[in-house]
């Protein structure tokens, strides 16, 4: 809980860290007492408190965004993964989740963004799908580096280098 309170501080305290800090509280405090953790659940109690303290939040788009993506990557993750494991079965597996991520996450928001902008960009799924990758990438190089850092100053290195890679792409 503690790494999710300093994730909020250190990107900015935005709505969308808000919401990711009380779900990913929330799901430490459900993991820790043995209960399943359900991400609509998470996902609605982080909406109350979040609306109990600022109401006038609800208005802006990035509140709306950030939890109407979280909202549909709980309705349909699940759904855009079978079908992927069924239908590209030469891809690899985690293509196919990041895929399915992707897709969940942009189902609902869909709708928002073309009210919001009379526009849908021609290639949002697959910018979404290249930015998942990417995302996933930089969390697996992020962790390697923090399990080496004690470990090797020269393995410290090459990782920060990679990490900057990555984060310029």
């Amino acid at each position: 809980i503690c790494f999710s309170v300093g994730f909020y501080y250190l990107t900015g305290m935005n709505v969308a860290a808000l919401r990711a800090c009380l779900m990913a509280s929330g799901a430490q405090f459900m993991f820790f007492s043995r209960r399943r953790i359900d991400l609509l659940s998470l996902v609605s109690i982080a909406g109350i408190c979040i609306l109990v303290t600022d109401p006038a939040c609800s208005l802006s788009l990035s509140f709306q965004l950030s939890f109407v993506s979280v909202i549909g990557i709980a309705l349909y993750f699940g759904r855009f993964e079978s079908l992927g494991r069924v239908w590209l079965t030469w891809m690899p597996p985690w293509i196919v989740k990041s895929g399915a991520l992707g897709c969940s996450a942009q189902i609902l928001t869909f709708p928002l963004i073309l009210i919001t902008f009379r526009a849908i960009a021609p290639l949002s799924m697959l910018s979404t799908l290249a930015v998942t990758l990417l995302f996933e990438a930089i969390i697996g190089t992020g962790i390697l580096f923090v399990c080496v850092s004690p470990i090797s100053n020269l393995l410290s290195t090459i990782f920060i280098a990679a990490l900057k890679f990555l984060a310029n792409l």
